[in-house]
């Protein structure tokens, strides 16, 4: 079958794996509500984002790490994590590029064999190009 991934890239949508470095999180959030000379940030926040607007300043200062933030009350903690794993992915360092050919596993070649030409993009993006 195929996973999450695969329907939502045949969707049109590439999903990419989020940073789970909460500090990193933190220190992006901050980097991106910096402003510049002219006084504009890179993130702005519109009235609309009613629940992070009443999440965000609400948040507690974890004692044991002070750069990074409590996670109690873990039900103000939502959104504004929603928001630090859009910083983090926004901020994230390039990605090293994946070799070029590689030896695919049984299961894998045989998938890719069998793949339409569509889904051998999928698999190539995924895991770089097979060694036939």
């Amino acid at each position: 079958g195929r996973d999450k991934a695969q329907i939502f890239y045949e969707s049109g949508l590439t999903l990419t794996k989020a940073s789970n470095d909460r500090e990193a999180g933190w220190l992006a959030i901050k980097e991106l509500l910096r402003t510049d000379a002219n006084g504009d940030a890179r993130l702005k926040i519109f009235s609309n984002c009613r629940e992070l607007i009443k999440c965000l300043p609400a948040l507690q200062i974890d004692q044991r790490r002070p750069t990074d933030c409590a996670t109690e009350p873990h039900e103000i903690t939502h959104m504004p994590d929603a928001l630090r794993y859009y910083a983090a992915s926004w901020a994230r360092p390039v990605e090293p590029e994946r070799p070029k050919k590689r030896r695919y596993s049984e299961d894998l070649m045989e998938d890719y064999l069998n793949a339409d030409a569509e889904m051998r993009k999928i698999i190539i993006a995924r895991y770089g190009e097979p060694e036939l």
